[in-house]
C-alpha cells in the first residue's frame, strides 16, 4: 500500500491519567500497516506520568502531535477538540487504554467504500488484555445501518471501533453532552449515508476499574436507593432531551424517519396516559428500527416495548 495514494487518516486519541495503559495502546497504533496516519493526541490535565509520556513519542515520531489542554474538557469535549485538530479526510477515534491489531485501520479502509462511517467487531477484555471470552458482537447485533432510527434508542458502535469521513461532522459541532460522542457521530453518520459493518474483531477492548464508559456487560456497582432515584431523574431529563436532539437533527428528507421521531419525541414529554399509550404503540410500530442492536428474541422484543408505557429510553 502506497502512503502517496492513500488518505491521510487522522487517529484521534483523548486522554487523562492514562499512563498505566497508554504505552501499549501507542506501539499498536505506531504498528499499523496502513501508511499514511497522523496520531493527534489531546490531553485533559493528566497529573500522572502520561504527559512525559506522550512527549518522549512525539520526540521520536513525527507524525504523532500532542497538545495540553489549559483546563480540563472532560472525555466529549476533549474528544471533540482532537477531531478538530486533525487534518485527515478520515478519522478514527481512539482510545488511551485499549489495544488496535496491526491491520485495523487497512481493513476499514478497504471496507468503508461508499459508506460514510465503518466499525468493527473487538475482543471484550480484562485489565491485562487477556480474553473474557465475550466479544462485542456476542452481546449486540452488529449490523450495517441506514437509518438514523436504527440508532435513536441505542448504540453498540464504540468510538474505538469507528473510522469515518470526516466530512459528516459538518454542521453536528459543537457535540452535544447529553449523549457519548460517539453515540451522536453514529447518528449523524446515519443521517447523511450508511454505515457499514467490518466483521472482523480487530480490537482488545480493556475493560478495567478506571474505565469511563465500558462495554454493556449488563454489570454496574450497587446503588442506594436515593442515588437510584437521582440518577433516574438525571436519566429521563437526558433521554427527553436526546429524542428532541434527535428529532431537530433528522433532515426533514428522511420522511419516514423524521415522522417516527416526531412522534417518539411528543410520546416522551410527559408520564400521561395518552402519551404512554403511544409510546408504547410507537415502539411496537418501529420496533425493528429501535431495537435493531438489541441481542433478543422476538418475544423480549414486544416485552420490552410494552414496558415503554411505564418509563422512556
Amino acid at each position: 500500500m502506497d502512503a502517496a495514494t492513500q488518505p491521510l487518516i487522522s487517529v484521534v486519541m483523548a486522554t487523562y491519567n492514562g499512563a498505566e495503559y497508554l504505552s501499549e495502546q501507542l506501539d499498536s497504533l505506531l504498528s499499523q500497516t496502513y501508511p499514511n496516519i497522523e496520531i493527534v493526541i489531546c490531553d485533559d490535565t493528566s497529573t500522572d506520568g502520561t504527559s512525559l509520556l506522550l512527549a518522549s513519542y512525539a520526540a521520536i515520531h513525527s507524525n504523532i502531535r500532542v497538545y495540553h489542554n489549559k483546563e480540563n474538557l472532560g472525555y466529549i469535549r476533549n474528544f471533540e477538540r482532537a477531531i478538530t485538530l486533525s487534518s485527515g479526510s478520515l478519522v478514527a477515534l481512539c482510545d488511551q487504554d485499549d489495544y488496535w491489531f496491526p491491520e485495523k485501520l487497512a481493513v476499514q479502509y478497504a471496507s468503508l467504500g461508499e459508506s460514510v462511517l465503518v466499525y468493527c467487531d473487538s475482543y471484550i477484555c480484562h485489565a491485562d488484555l487477556s480474553l473474557t471470552g465475550k466479544t462485542v458482537s456476542s452481546i449486540s447485533n452488529c449490523n450495517s445501518y441506514n437509518s438514523c432510527l436504527q440508532q435513536a434508542v441505542f448504540c453498540r458502535i464504540y468510538g474505538n471501533t469507528m473510522l469515518f469521513k470526516k466530512s459528516i461532522l459538518q454542521g453536528a459541532l459543537p457535540f452535544p453532552t447529553v449523549l457519548p460522542h460517539d453515540w451522536w457521530i453514529a447518528f449523524i453518520a446515519t443521517c447523511k449515508g450508511n454505515i457499514t459493518y467490518c466483521n472482523e474483531l480487530l480490537v482488545k477492548y480493556r475493560q478495567h476499574e478506571h474505565n469511563l464508559i465500558g462495554a454493556a456487560t449488563g454489570k454496574s456497582r450497587p446503588v442506594t436507593e436515593i442515588e437510584k432515584q437521582e440518577r433516574e431523574a438525571r436519566e429521563i431529563a437526558a433521554i427527553r432531551n436526546r429524542m428532541q436532539l434527535f428529532f431537530d437533527t433528522c433532515p426533514p428528507e428522511n420522511h419516514f424517519e423524521k415522522k417516527a421521531l416526531e412522534q417518539l419525541n411528543l410520546s416522551y414529554r410527559d408520564f400521561s396516559f395518552a402519551n404512554n399509550f403511544s409510546r408504547m404503540r410507537y415502539f411496537i410500530k418501529y420496533r425493528n428500527w429501535l431495537l435493531s442492536v438489541k441481542k433478543r428474541s422476538p418475544l423480549r422484543n414486544w416485552l420490552f416495548c410494552a414496558k415503554m408505557f411505564v418509563k422512556i429510553k
